[in-house]
């Protein structure tokens, strides 16, 4: 009974720290960022994935689990939003900063 009890505790500890498809975005999300710049943010129906699109740019984008916030990726576009702000990053260089969701 003692081991089974320990197992249980393992198993709920480890799924606390594993990624809430919750916290990710289920719904187009439309942001209004610095220079009159609109990102939109269209997660796939999983949650693995979202088309982002910015000014001509559309990319297609993997989820990263991150401690807080959302955050989409490919290896040279990053989309991080936290709360209600986010912004966009290309090779390294944040090109659309100051993003907040447009309600």
């Amino acid at each position: 009974m003692k081991y089974v009890l320990i197992l249980c505790s393992l198993v709920a500890v480890l799924a606390g720290c594993s990624s809430k498809s919750g916290d990710r975005p289920t719904k187009t999300q439309v942001y209004s960022c610095e220079g009159r710049v609109i990102v939109t943010v269209d997660p796939s129906k999983d949650g693995t994935s979202a088309r982002v699109s910015f000014l001509d740019t559309v990319v297609d984008l993997e989820y990263e689990a991150v401690p807080d916030g959302v955050k989409y990726a490919d290896g040279v576009t990053v989309f991080w939003s936290r709360a209600n702000i986010a912004f966009v990053e290309v090779n390294g260089e944040i090109v659309h900063p100051g993003c907040v969701l447009k309600k």
